[in-house]
């Protein structure tokens, strides 16, 4: 999402089914502690790496393959320990 408001659009959609997650979670474990972790892998090693993989992904998105790619180009990390994490 490019601005605001389409990611709050977009979280909105994920919102439902994370919460419900959490709820399920809370629930297998009783009383038992829980630790929720952020993403610990760089967010570049979720997006596809191939010219044909990136054209998919875009035409499924609606977005033109130079944006995406430029988006995925942006997420490699200098320093993969600090970077782009739980973003």
């Amino acid at each position: 999402a490019k601005t605001v408001e389409q990611r709050k659009k977009a979280l909105a959609k994920i919102l439902p089914m994370q919460r419900q997650d959490f709820i399920g979670l809370y629930e297998a474990l009783g009383d038992k502690g829980v630790t929720i972790r952020f993403l610990d892998p760089p967010l570049h090693e979720f997006v596809p790496h191939d010219d044909e993989s990136i054209r998919e992904l875009a035409d499924q998105m609606g977005i033109k393959f130079e944006e995406l790619k430029e988006t995925i180009a942006g997420l490699h990390e200098f320093n993969p320990m600090m970077g782009h994490r739980g973003c």
